[in-house]
C-alpha cells in the first residue's frame, strides 16, 4: 500500500498552462498507450511548478485516463520527481 501522508495539498486546483497542455497533447501522439504519458506528465508538471502537488497528480490521472494511484506510484519511484517545494 502507498503512503500518501508525503502529498502536499495546495488547496488550488491544478492545470497545464498553455505551453504545456501543447506539449502533452504532441507528446500523447507518440505513445502507444496513454499509460505511458505518466512519466512525461510528471516531467511537465515538475517543469511548469517545480514540484508535484497531489492536485496535480489528480488532474495527470483524469487527464490520461488512470488511477492517480499509478501516477503516485511513478512520481514515489523516481528520485527525478519531487513531492515537496524545492
Amino acid at each position: 500500500m502507498s503512503d500518501r501522508s508525503q502529498l502536499i495539498e495546495t488547496g488550488k486546483p491544478f492545470k497545464f498552462d498553455a505551453e504545456r497542455d501543447a506539449e502533452f497533447e504532441r507528446l500523447v501522439k507518440r505513445y502507444p498507450t496513454r499509460e505511458s504519458m505518466i512519466l512525461p506528465a510528471l516531467w511537465l508538471t515538475q517543469e511548469q511548478e517545480g514540484w508535484i502537488s497531489a492536485e496535480a497528480i489528480g488532474y495527470i490521472a483524469d487527464r490520461i485516463g488512470t488511477f492517480a494511484s499509478k501516477v503516485f506510484e511513478a512520481a514515489t519511484f523516481y528520485t527525478m520527481y519531487h513531492l515537496h517545494p524545492m
